[in-house]
């Protein structure tokens, strides 16, 4: 199943692109360049969406799960219901991959709460962790 974004930015008469849409798809090219691994050549997750503590949307990669937010989870915590842990889980945050985010179990069985850092700057208003050893 493919995705699809569509994105209505056109030249003027002359060719030139109106300033402000040029400054989208800049912004659009810096936020693809943070995240473009959780876009090109993904799959749909077992789960698309959740909404447990704010809108999530999930694709794959081998082995590895993105979640992409769409709204900064309040009190900094974000919920995810459909991920279930092992020993090898490993999150992050894409615009600081080398920076391990804290998490813990959210049941026994399945999803984690994980401690977000104080809100960064998105190009696109939307971040992406990355989730590594879930199921």
């Amino acid at each position: 199943m493919a995705g699809n974004y569509l994105l209505n930015i056109g030249p003027m008469a002359d060719g030139m692109i109106v300033p402000v849409f040029e400054e989208r798809l800049r912004d659009l090219g810096g936020w693809l360049g943070i995240n473009g691994e959780a876009i090109y050549a993904t799959k749909l997750w077992r789960i698309q969406t959740e909404n447990s503590t704010v809108t999530v949307w999930y694709t794959a990669k081998n082995n590895t799960v993105h979640a992409i937010i769409l709204d900064w989870p309040s009190k900094q915590i974000l919920q995810l219901t459909a991920s279930r842990m092992t020993g090898a889980t490993k999150v992050t945050l894409m615009d600081y991959p080398d920076v391990p985010l804290k998490w813990e179990p959210l049941t026994p069985a399945a999803g984690l709460r994980i401690l977000m850092p104080a809100m960064p700057k998105s190009l696109g208003n939307a971040w992406c962790l990355e989730l590594e050893g879930v199921v």
